[in-house]
């Protein structure tokens, strides 16, 4: 990691991992703060990842551990986004990203089987996603916890909007909520 990049409050950290030229994972993320009082803040992320242990089991409500197969996953993301404060512990989150993955053989055993499916849009020649994701975080709990309990609940909701710019027909939404109850 490195504070302080070229310029004041600016942060980057990379990481990255390996186990053999079949397991590389790199990722560079920067933050740059933003708002009076750092209110915000800028994050440019992006990472590269190639792995050949990613779990198959096949497609239907009839899989078992048994049928356990692998493949490999190239995939490479980078992600624009920008985290501001609504005061107290409330967040707003909104992240543009785009994704390339694309799939082959993995260790073994080996599916064999899938790459020659045609009803597996995206897995046989791999695909490009651009997302739009937005995240609320609403929280009770006071931010300073010194003088205040930890008690309070909190609610993140949140939502995507992937599409494949290649093939607009492949397009779809995500969403979800989590709550959390906190008796200090």
């Amino acid at each position: 990691s490195w504070n302080d990049l070229f310029v004041p409050k600016n942060n980057i950290v990379i990481q990255a991992g390996f186990w053999d030229e079949n397991w590389v994972d790199v990722v560079v993320t920067d933050r740059f703060p933003v708002f009076a009082n750092d209110a915000g803040t800028i994050t440019l992320r992006s990472e590269f990842l190639t792995r050949p242990d990613r779990p198959y089991y096949g497609v239907g409500s009839k899989v078992a551990d048994a049928d356990e197969t692998f493949y490999r996953v190239r995939k490479v993301e980078a992600d624009l986004g920008l985290r501001a404060s609504l005061g107290g512990l409330h967040r707003i989150e909104f992240i543009l990203g785009y994704r390339n993955a694309a799939f082959g053989e993995g260790q073994q055993p080996v599916v064999e089987t899938i790459f020659a499916r045609e009803d597996m849009p995206g897995f046989v020649s791999g695909y490009h996603l651009l997302r739009a994701d937005l995240k609320i975080e609403i929280d009770s709990r006071s931010p300073d916890r010194s003088y205040n309990p930890g008690s309070g609940a909190r609610l993140e909701l949140f939502g995507s909007f992937n599409i494949d710019p290649a093939q607009s027909q492949r397009h779809f939404f995500t969403w979800g909520a989590e709550g959390a109850l906190f008796w200090d």
